[in-house]
């Protein structure tokens, strides 16, 4: 196979996933430059490639272990979900389709490709085959200040984060079968409703936020959001898995969360903190303040690394479960592939390959050509810690460079695991 230089032209619908050598199917696109595995400065298959048999069998051969690939999950959604919906329903579904589709443009997952399309299926159609879904669902976009979209991409990276954190979520859910422990269709449906309490309030609360509104909770009706969300949850016979993370996603880690037990009516007892809030509880608590401090970095005019590395600072230490936070954080990519850049030492430089454990340092390569005329030079900046990225998006960039925060080895606020898989009733047994 020779070498390959091709443009690098995300497609605005695709999300990009790290399939394992074995799931590659020909007719696949290649989302992120395929590097030789011993010689990494070497291209071997360029972005926007259709993979054919002859490939699959020459990358299987070297011994490559993955390939990022681009894939629509909205094309799915569009064949399995059924148009005899109501009005309403079929609002919902392409208001949620649409959002989806905005979300993967910035995120990834590492998940097989079958994981991935039957998270996102489970959520959409859940979502909107039962009426009572759909219509609480339709309270999130009335009113001045939408909720919609930010409620879709909670629930997108919620999916994304269990997905990469599949074998952790099952060790937290002991009381139920793996099968039922693995299903997250409760987890991104706690994602979509996680602010529906808000709807019963004033508009002005619709935007608040404690990350973003210090004085936020001074708010009664933003304080009680949660507690108001459970109980329309309660009405509609939700997952009890769904109503634990909507009742607890403004919980912490370290048990500086709310609501109190006693706002709970729950009496004495231990605080509620580590491993006594629910998983899904914990993964929408993080998902969703990482997307409001998105959503304030792009009102800022600030690149999404910005947002990243407050996420990912000690300023939020205490805040999330360390291994959801890190999960997370090997989400969403800082420099997405195709993402111009400009180097420590003046060159400019686009991003071929995301690089999982340190986001901030991906694989570039050179805009100018190579010695002679050549081909233009491919670094790993793992492998370069001289170099690094110091201007993206317009912006010096160098001050939010950021490393995923390791996870302590003894955590005093882990706690015992919560008992709320089999609370009360719902449509599920999670």
């Amino acid at each position: 196979m020779g070498f390959v230089i091709g443009s690098i032209r995300i497609s605005g619908r695709c999300a990009m996933i790290l399939c394992a050598i074995d799931e590659l199917q020909p007719g696949m696109m290649v989302g992120a430059s395929v590097l030789h595995p011993s010689r990494p400065e070497l291209e071997l298959i360029a972005p926007e490639t259709v993979l054919t048999g002859a490939m699959i069998e020459r990358l299987q051969s070297m011994r490559t272990g993955s390939v990022w690939i681009t894939y629509d999950g909205t094309d799915d959604l569009n064949h399995a979900v059924s148009m005899n919906l109501t009005l309403g329903q079929r609002e919902v579904y392409c208001r949620l389709r649409d959002d989806f589709a905005r979300s993967a443009q910035r995120t990834m997952t590492v998940a097989s490709l079958q994981s991935y399309r039957q998270a996102v299926l489970s959520l959409a159609t859940e979502v909107i085959s039962s009426r009572a879904y759909a219509s609480l669902a339709c309270r999130l976009y009335t009113g001045e200040h939408p909720l919609f979209s930010h409620c879709a991409s909670v629930a997108y990276l919620a999916l994304l984060t269990g997905l990469e954190l599949e074998t952790y979520i099952v060790s937290e859910r002991p009381r139920l079968s793996q099968a039922n422990a693995r299903d997250l269709t409760a987890l991104g449906l706690a994602g979509m409703l996680h602010d529906i309490g808000k709807t019963m309030g004033a508009e002005s609360i619709r935007r608040m936020h404690e990350v973003s509104d210090r004085k936020a909770l001074e708010n009664k009706a933003y304080a009680e959001h949660t507690l108001v969300g459970a109980e329309m949850l309660s009405e509609n016979r939700v997952p009890a898995s769904t109503r634990q993370a909507v009742l607890m996603h403004h919980q912490r880690w370290d048990g500086r969360g709310w609501p109190s037990r006693r706002d709970l009516g729950w009496g004495e007892g231990p605080v509620l903190s580590g491993r006594r809030v629910h998983v899904f509880a914990r993964i929408i608590g993080a998902v969703n303040v990482l997307d409001n401090l998105l959503a304030g970095s792009a009102e800022s005019r600030e690149p999404a690394v910005a947002a990243l590395s407050r996420f990912a600072s000690d300023a939020f230490d205490g805040w999330f479960d360390p291994v959801i936070r890190r999960g997370v954080l090997r989400q969403v990519p800082p420099f997405p592939v195709g993402a111009m850049v400009r180097l420590s030492d003046g060159r400019g430089a686009v991003v071929t390959v995301p690089q999982r454990e340190r986001p901030c340092r991906p694989v570039v390569r050179m805009l100018e050509p190579g010695k002679g005329g050549g081909k233009p030079e491919t670094i790993d900046l793992m492998l370069h810690e001289d170099v690094s990225i110091v201007h993206a998006e317009g912006r010096d960039v160098s001050e939010w460079l950021y490393e995923i925060p390791e996870i302590p080895e003894h955590d005093a606020h882990a706690g015992d695991v919560c008992a709320g898989d089999d609370e009360g009733s719902g449509s599920r047994a999670a």
